[in-house]
């Protein structure tokens, strides 16, 4: 079983086969869960203790695609773009391991994608994302780009809409990058208008000296040529 470390925070095993987690009792519980949304007066499923179950079988068990799914979308309702960005990783190093060989059914793939999208989409659109999560926001970017070359290139004909969700990212980091333009502009600008005033209370200063220069030379000059009348 290889590992994977892909975060900060949690250490990743893929499974080698698979068909190993379907008789996984933790996996149980995560679908458990998941299916609560079918029942209403449950309160819906509990997106942190899914994160926490799919960390807990990644750990000892290993991940595949339907638990690396399951994982980000509780991540993002959960840590939000952190968690999105580690989930998207997650499912790049899943597909690069299996897609090339997996019995999966690409038409079920795209449902799980399409079911993933339909959840994480309307989070991500209302984030308000900083500055600092620029980073954050670039692994998601990419892991996107990942996502969609490699499915594309065995799944051409049932490629799900990864595009949607680069879409979103590349909008908070377009707005953030324009920002940060506009700022550094505008700190620009304060210095060069600092820098011209200087220069100008500098000019003025040394007219002012010129002028005083000028006034006493021709004052001294008057009085010299009064002295020279008065004799």
């Amino acid at each position: 079983m290889s590992k994977l470390y892909f975060s900060d925070t949690s250490q990743f095993k893929l499974v080698l086969d698979e068909a190993q987690l379907r008789g996984s009792a933790l996996y149980e519980q995560i679908r458990n869960e998941i299916n609560r949304r079918f029942r209403p007066f449950s309160g819906g499923p509990d997106w942190e203790k899914i994160r926490i179950l799919c960390e807990r079988v990644g750990a000892s068990e290993g991940v595949d695609l339907l638990v690396s799914i399951y994982y980000t979308v509780a991540a993002v309702k959960t840590q939000g773009l952190l968690g999105l960005a580690n989930g998207l990783e997650l499912q790049v190093a899943v597909n690069n391991a299996f897609l090339a060989s997996s019995e999966f059914p690409a038409q079920r793939r795209v449902e799980l994608y399409t079911w993933m999208i339909s959840r994480v989409a309307p989070e991500i659109r209302i984030l308000k994302a900083s500055p600092e999560q620029l980073r954050e926001l670039y692994r998601c970017e990419r892991a996107c780009q990942r996502l969609y070359a490699m499915l594309e290139k065995h799944q051409p004909d049932h490629v799900p809409d990864i595009e949607s969700i680069a879409f979103l990212v590349f909008e908070h980091i377009d707005q953030l990058e324009t920002h940060r333009i506009s700022h550094l502009i505008e700190k620009s600008n304060i210095v060069k208008t600092k820098q011209k005033n200087k220069t100008h209370c500098m000019l003025s200063f040394s007219i002012g000296i010129i002028v005083a220069v000028l006034l006493m030379i021709s004052f001294t000059h008057i009085g010299v040529n009064v002295l020279l009348i008065t004799e």
